[in-house]
């Protein structure tokens, strides 16, 4: 009698555990960004090391919703889905893995992992969503700031890039956001690669002048 007793409470309480697990329509999807996500352009070495800083942003896209403009500034949320992270923090890491991918730098990192850099890169997230007022269309933006080791700015540049999203579904929505997340990110390392190339030239300039004088 007891052994049915004990038995029958713990088909009873697996019961119930099970009940308790959502169904599969019932999750929420968690969206990420693929930093390896079609080719990562490969570049020849530059010899410096690069800190890619958090992305600075509006409260709308500081959390982990996924913004939507549904009117001319009106912003929304995408319904049964969110970032793995907030969009700033997604994006930055976004960055420091794809530049890390193209073999350019001696090594790239936040400024957790790598607090004294040659190169620091400061971003301004300007749009990381998904823009109904144009049909569909996945927008990823960012002003961009690339200093050197002394604290000067060696370029200033906003990056745009737009995908049309194909497809419904919170997927295709995330696709549409890693193209376009590849795309400034790639356009960012064109842009970052030539301007650190002649900030290291003059710097060698300078250290020539400066040894020129102690000789004489």
């Amino acid at each position: 009698m007891l052994r049915s007793l004990l038995a029958g409470a713990a088909a009873l309480s697996l019961s119930a555990c099970v009940s308790l697990l959502p169904k599969g329509e019932d999750l929420e999807a968690r969206l990420g960004l693929d930093a390896e996500y079609g080719s990562v352009v490969q570049a020849e070495p530059l010899g410096a090391t690069l800190s890619v800083m958090d992305p600075r942003a509006e409260a709308v896209f500081a959390t982990t919703n996924v913004a939507v403009l549904t009117a001319p500034l009106q912003y929304e949320y995408l319904a049964g889905a969110e970032w793995t992270d907030r969009a700033p923090l997604l994006l930055g890491r976004f960055l420091e893995r794809r530049l890390a991918g193209t073999g350019a730098f001696d090594a790239v990192g936040d400024r957790v992992s790598l607090p004294v850099a040659d190169y620091a890169l400061q971003t301004d997230l300007r749009a990381m969503n998904l823009d109904q007022t144009e049909g569909r269309v996945a927008k990823v933006a960012y002003g961009a700031r690339l200093t050197n080791r002394r604290g000067e700015t060696v370029g200033t540049r906003v990056f745009r890039a737009s995908v049309p999203v194909a497809g419904a579904g919170s997927g295709a929505v995330a696709q549409a956001l890693n193209e376009a997340a590849a795309a400034v990110a790639d356009e960012t390392y064109a842009w970052m690669a030539p301007l650190i190339e002649a900030d290291q030239a003059e710097g060698r300039a300078r250290d020539e002048a400066r040894a020129a004088r102690r000789r004489s």
